[in-house]
């Protein structure tokens, strides 16, 4: 039996050993609670891409088109800014 953590965006940088662990962890005490186990044939795997997603983002970064012109309001322009 396999298991897949697939952790969310934001994690670049972060020690995907540890991140394992602790969501391991959370599992297991949700389990205890529930007066469960993990089966003992399981198969955990925890693909970590945190640091790849980043390089792309940042390789991606590109300015922005000088011939559009936004329009709207200043929170057009906070959310522009964002």
């Amino acid at each position: 039996m396999r298991l897949l953590f697939v952790h969310e965006r934001s994690q670049g940088g972060k020690d995907p050993i540890k991140l394992k662990a602790t969501w391991l962890e959370a599992l297991q005490k949700g389990l205890k609670a529930s007066g469960l186990a993990l089966p003992t044939n399981l198969i955990i795997d925890f693909p970590f891409y945190g640091d790849r997603l980043d390089d792309f983002v940042r390789q991606l970064e590109l300015p922005a088109d000088p011939a559009i012109a936004p329009k709207g309001s200043p929170v057009f322009d906070e959310y522009a800014s964002f």
